[in-house]
């Protein structure tokens, strides 16, 4: 995970996964992690149009997960990622909500490296200032 032996909780490489299966829109695969508290938390990595996001599993509004089937996240529309609890609507792209009760809120985004049939999935770096 790290190069030195100082494991800090949600920060640096949270996870590798094979992406060969993930081939169309929409195709999506679930993985656990450990969250800047330490704890075991979920994340979703999907390709979208011709690349692949990632996110925590988890609506802002009221912390339930987004997948209302296992792996499928976007609206019928194929277009957002849509938490089935409240209607909210995700842009797929950035993760901000754009209607439903956390609007102007946003999913925890993961930034993606992909190295031939593999993710690597790694915290971004928080923000401390600014939008």
């Amino acid at each position: 995970m790290n190069d030195d032996a100082t494991f800090i909780p949600g920060r640096g490489v949270l996870a590798e996964i094979d992406i060969s299966s993930l081939r169309q829109h929409g195709d999506a695969m679930k993985f656990t992690y450990h969250d800047r508290f330490g704890m075991a938390s979920e994340g979703f990595l999907m390709r979208f149009r011709d690349s692949f996001v990632a996110y925590e599993n988890r609506c802002p509004h009221w912390s339930v997960p987004l997948d209302a089937e296992e792996n499928q996240f976007l609206d019928s529309s194929e277009s957002f990622v849509f938490c089935p609890m409240h209607g909210a609507g995700f842009d797929a792209l950035d993760g901000s909500c754009f209607q439903g009760p956390c609007q102007g809120d946003s999913l925890e985004r993961f930034e993606v490296i992909v190295e031939g049939n593999r993710a690597i999935i790694q915290a971004r770096r928080p923000r401390l200032f600014g939008p």
